[in-house]
């Protein structure tokens, strides 16, 4: 619904886009493995939150502005779908790596930090864009996702400095 409200593209276009993006991703799962151990898992999901802050935005500023060429919002929706493997494939290293004595017990309390996340977002957003229109949900989408990131950036700088950039030591980085 909010592609063809805020973009005014038809459903049907916006179910074959989301069908290709999907597909589109399935790749990026690999790359994410190959970046999280490279770059180091912290690195990857700092990224990953900052692209979604970036076209949460855009998209934001796309509705605001009303009918945009229809590939742009697709192109930043995607964008959005995209950053989802390296947030998917790098926590478990990270939380490995920042508990190891409660690995499990630290991935499930990501994983239902995430599932109450996607709860509240869809509740909130349905909420701000019945009341104030689907650029202010989009915002509010933004502001909660660089809320998350902030709180994840303080959460691994107030650890050690090992932790705060998990992944092979820079001499072993190639």
């Amino acid at each position: 619904m909010l592609f063809l409200h805020a973009f005014g593209v038809s459903t049907n276009t916006s179910a074959l886009a989301f069908a290709v993006i999907v597909f589109a991703s399935l790749p990026l799962f690999v790359l994410a493995g190959r970046v999280s151990q490279r770059r180091g898992p912290a690195s990857a999901i700092a990224s990953a939150f900052t692209a979604r802050v970036l076209l949460l935005t855009a998209l934001a500023a796309f509705a605001a502005v009303g009918h945009v060429f229809a590939a742009l919002p697709l192109a930043a929706f995607a964008g959005v779908f995209f950053a989802w493997p390296f947030l998917s494939v790098a926590s478990p290293g990270l939380t490995g790596q920042l508990r190891p004595d409660a690995e499990g017990d630290a991935q499930g309390l990501l994983n239902a930090s995430s599932g109450l996340a996607g709860l509240l977002g869809s509740v909130t957003g349905g909420f701000a864009a019945s009341a104030w229109g689907y650029p202010a949900a989009l915002a509010i989408g933004a502001g909660a996702t660089a809320v998350g990131l902030a709180i994840f950036a303080a959460t691994l700088l107030r650890g050690s400095p090992h932790e705060a950039t998990p992944g092979p030591t820079a001499s072993n980085r190639t």
